[in-house]
């Protein structure tokens, strides 16, 4: 990196924000170096981001992270609610003033808390000599770059053109599928205004959702308190429809019959990517092809961590089937699963209820839940190791349980879906759903549901919203298509260790996703390839210094396991390390796999 270089940043979300942070943190280096910074961001407010923005969400949503698993910013989410009036605090859906760091409080309380937090970074930016260019209400068009050496042009949509050295690509959720409000079908829940009724009226009907996620429960949340009331008595939540609203129903729709595993106590709350391993013995797994075998991860790192982290939760009956010769990655899925299976999802719920309390008001973390996820944090920051069976293998059978074990659901929204359960108001579908692309049948939306036993049953609705969640941006779909026009962005790829034609034969949608590049055989695993410091790769397999793509739908193929705040700084850190890391050492091949897992274990919370 040259001296005095203009920096462009798409998007002021919370990679954003930790990108600044991380700036921040080393002012005495970035202020002989950075000359401007310029942020895009297309709302009004910087750094809310789409989650947390009283323009998408709703005061009733409630984030699934606490203070004390926030990454460290210039004041904790905790210390920041205790500085707000009781005004503010109400406005933010807040009734208690004394302020809990493990609680968890409204998705538009953290919206505000991360603006203000951008607010004194960029404040502490400027006045240590780094300038900072804000254009918000601004939407970029595109991104133009020819070739090294020149300058990287951002293009906003009214066509005034920006220069710069290096431009991060910060962009957040993004949906490409449109909704269709003529036959009550909404692509996605945000923003979550268009799926409430007009002043004054109910939808006194029955509502499908797609997915039993946390967005779901937003949705269901928000619906349910404009078409009801909440009372608790004798500490049991219950829900009563309001007068004219005796049809509302909530129809909850789950491939697996699935509900989210409750909110546990942590330990360790933040995560840590050599917690339980570290980088010799990690690398030390790497084969003859460099590869890391998934199970082999499993067998080597995470075999003795989750016997220790069983031990802890006395789950003494789980750590010997562990134990026994060949229990893989795919049986611990399955074991796992099974425990949290039930005949009816919310039985199930309200008796993993009663021991999540327990388990807080015993002051007893969930060990083997935390412990999965630093070994999946761990893995997440090595996937490029691992060869294209085990990215599908993790793709199709580990991250959907993964997903459902680590976003856990607040113990304050499990008692509102039992409430409403209670009430008779919300119900669970098993079963595999397609949405026809005829799925308009008049007013209402057509989807087709497929059972365990194979048989099918169409069933409509006047109102069907899609929570399943943001899907990987492809290479089709990538927003600025300048860089995919001149090549400099490519689909992320894995190489196969071992192919045979089974690869085909076992599952026909594998094939337009496998090719063959010299004497290998590949497969595209989603999204767009980046290096392991987030700069982009261009098609002939080279990294661009210039462009670094840290938004997690583009870079979730390669980064599979990118959830959340902690991975959101986590990801920043790391490209931040790396432009350190360039300037100080200059080291040929940058970002490479060894170089960065060095970078790993020298970086200090990381």
């Amino acid at each position: 990196m040259s001296r005095s270089i203009k920096v462009g940043v798409i998007g002021s979300g919370a990679t954003a924000l930790f990108f600044l942070k991380h700036v921040s943190d080393r002012l005495e280096v970035f202020r002989d170096t950075i000359l401007e910074i310029t942020i895009f961001e297309k709302e009004d407010k910087m750094a809310m981001g789409m989650p947390y923005s009283p323009r998408t969400t709703d005061i009733y949503n409630l984030a699934n992270i606490s203070s004390d698993e926030i990454p460290e910013l210039p004041e904790t989410f905790g210390n920041w609610l205790r500085n707000q009036d009781s005004d503010t605090l109400k406005a933010l859906n807040i009734k208690d003033r004394d302020i809990d760091d493990s609680e968890v409080y409204s998705r538009v309380a953290l919206g505000h808390y991360l603006h203000a937090q951008y607010t004194s970074l960029v404040n502490k930016l400027k006045s240590g000599g780094v300038a900072v260019r804000e254009l918000n209400n601004t939407k970029v068009a595109d991104v133009v770059y020819d070739k090294p050496c020149t300058p990287v042009k951002v293009i906003d949509e009214r066509g005034k053109k920006y220069d710069f050295s290096k431009v991060v690509i910060a962009t957040g959720h993004a949906w490409t599928e449109g909704d269709q409000p003529d036959n009550g079908y909404y692509a996605s829940p945000w923003p979550i205004q268009k799926l409430f009724p007009p002043g004054g009226s109910f939808h006194n009907f029955t509502i499908g959702t797609l997915g039993a996620s946390l967005s779901a429960f937003d949705v269901v949340t928000s619906l349910a308190h404009r078409h009801g009331s909440f009372t608790e008595n004798n500490g049991e939540l219950k829900f009563t429809l309001a007068d004219g609203a005796a049809d509302f129903r909530i129809h909850m729709h789950s491939a697996e019959g699935w509900l989210p595993h409750l909110q546990y106590l942590q330990e360790k709350p933040m995560r840590e990517i050599y917690r339980h391993t570290d980088r010799e013995k990690l690398l030390s797994l790497r084969d003859e092809d460099g590869f890391i075998r998934l199970e082999t991860y499993f067998r080597e790192i995470c075999k003795p961590a989750l016997r220790e982290a069983l031990r802890k939760d006395r789950k003494n009956t789980d750590i010997n089937i562990l134990e026994q010769p060949g229990f893989g990655i795919e049986d611990f899925v399955d074991l796992m699963s099974g425990e949290h299976e039930y005949q009816e999802a919310f039985e199930g719920m309200k008796h993993e209820l009663v021991q999540a309390e327990r388990s807080l008001e015993s002051d007893q973390p969930a060990h083997w839940k935390e412990t999965l996820d630093d070994l999946m944090y761990s893995l997440n920051f090595h996937a490029e190791m691992l060869p294209a069976e085990d990215h599908i293998l993790l793709h199709k059978k580990v991250m959907p349980f993964l997903l459902n074990v680590i976003s856990a659901l607040p113990l304050s929204s499990a008692r509102i879906l039992l409430a409403l359960y209670k009430a008779g108001c919300i119900e669970m579908v098993t079963g595999k759903v397609e949405i026809p692309g005829d799925c308009g049948k008049g007013d209402k939306t057509k989807v087709i549901v497929e059972k365990e036993n194979g048989e099918k049953e169409e069933i409509t609705y006047p109102l069907f919203i899609n929570c399943a969640g943001q899907d990987l941006v492809e290479l089709e779909e990538f927003p600025f298509r300048a860089l995919a026009e001149e090549g400099q962005i490519r689909k992320a790829r894995a190489r196969f260790k071992e192919y045979s034609e089974t690869h085909h034969k076992e599952n026909e949608s594998l094939s337009d996703n496998i090719f063959r590049e010299g004497e290998e055989q590949y497969y595209y695993i989603g999204g767009i390839d980046i290096d392991p410091s987030y700069r982009v790769i261009n098609l002939k397999g080279e990294a661009v210094d210039a462009i670094c793509d840290i938004a997690f739908s583009h870079a979730l193929g390669v980064r599979p396991y990118s959830y959340g705040l902690q991975a959101c700084n986590a990801t920043s850190k790391i490209m931040v390390a790396n432009w350190l890391d360039q300037m100080q050492n200059e080291p040929s091949g940058a970002g490479g796999n060894s170089q960065i897992t060095e970078l790993y274990d020298e970086t200090e919370k990381l």
